[in-house]
């Protein structure tokens, strides 16, 4: 592979280097959802009340995208990370109400701390899709 030599003010870097190190990026990304079990929790209202209730689980990653539904809120939990995923045609009480619902709901779990994203439904980030998909 021929790699082209970039020089900056600071230092200079191998083109050839950067994408290699992309790919072993995107390899410890990958590895690290390898063993991660998930839970799909639902957001919805019934007889005018706001529930949140467990949805699936799987062993293994990832979560399959057919659970999910246009007209609700999801909490992905994988332990390392949570996922809050807002459907197109949720509810405003819902929509509004689920970081505060999912952040009780971690406050409760055994992993606290971790790491909280919004996502809206077809703007689905690379990390997510790798969490849920097909």
């Amino acid at each position: 592979m021929k790699t082209k030599r970039v020089k900056t003010e600071s230092a200079s870097v191998r083109v050839g280097d950067i994408s290699h190190e992309a790919d072993e990026i995107q390899e410890e990304e990958e590895d690290r959802y390898a063993n991660c079990t998930g839970s799909l929790y639902r957001m919805s209202i019934a007889n005018g009340k706001l529930e949140f209730q467990l949805e699936f689980e799987v062993p293994t990653l990832p979560i399959p995208a057919s659970k999910f539904d246009s007209s609700a809120v999801f909490v992905v939990d994988i332990g390392l990370m949570c996922f809050i995923w807002i459907g197109n045609a949720v509810d405003d009480v819902i929509s509004k109400n689920g970081m505060i619902i999912a952040h009780n709901y971690l406050q409760k779990s055994s992993h606290p701390l971790i790491p909280v994203t919004i996502v809206k439904e077809g703007r689905e980030p690379k990390n997510f899709k790798r969490v849920v998909h097909n």
